[in-house]
């Protein structure tokens, strides 16, 4: 051993110890690989494991058939205000039998409703949801949806959908050329 190095007793007891372990776990490892270690299960005692019967499932379930009836209550996909469809090009008049005022006349002139807040062009304003429509009334009509559809706007309590104006499918310029 060279004269620099020296080791303490403890520290090669260590060594020596950790040298056994390598040496023994490599020649377990070795002996189960050429099948000397390992002996077989029924030298062991061991029963081998059966494939459990298979029981095919019952050709029918028996359940009992309950019918939905509804009576004369209300159908729950739909929405619980009514809302009023106006088609047409974008310049509504609507009427509603249950309002005393019809909805006066408003000119949708666009739509952008792909963002976090939607807005639209309505009598060449414009107006986003929760905004107000003064048209000649104490109350006006409120907007609170705007979508690719349309417009629903509550005037004097009634829900109308005004739809979006149509789209040009003119190749035009719009520029004129």
């Amino acid at each position: 051993m060279p004269e620099d190095i020296k080791f303490s007793r403890r520290a090669r007891s260590r060594f020596f110890r950790s040298g056994i372990l390598i040496l023994v776990t490599l020649t377990a490892c070795c002996l189960d690989r050429i099948g000397l270690w390992t002996i077989s299960a029924q030298e062991a005692g061991v029963e081998e494991l059966q494939e459990p019967e298979f029981i095919p499932p019952s050709s029918s379930i028996e359940r009992r058939i309950v019918e939905y009836q509804a009576g004369n209550q209300r159908d729950p996909f739909q929405g619980l205000a009514k809302i009023n469809v106006i088609q047409g090009s974008g310049i509504v008049e609507a009427k509603s039998p249950k309002s005393e005022k019809p909805l006066p006349r408003l000119a949708i002139q666009g739509i952008v409703w792909g963002g976090k807040f939607p807005q639209a062009i309505i009598d060449n304003r414009v107006v986003k949801v929760g905004d107000r429509i003064k048209l000649g009334t104490r109350e006006g009509a409120t907007i609170i949806d705007i979508d690719k559809e349309g417009v629903v706007v509550v005037f004097e309590g009634q829900e109308y959908k005004l739809p979006a104006p149509a789209r040009s499918t003119s190749s035009k310029n719009p520029s004129g050329g």
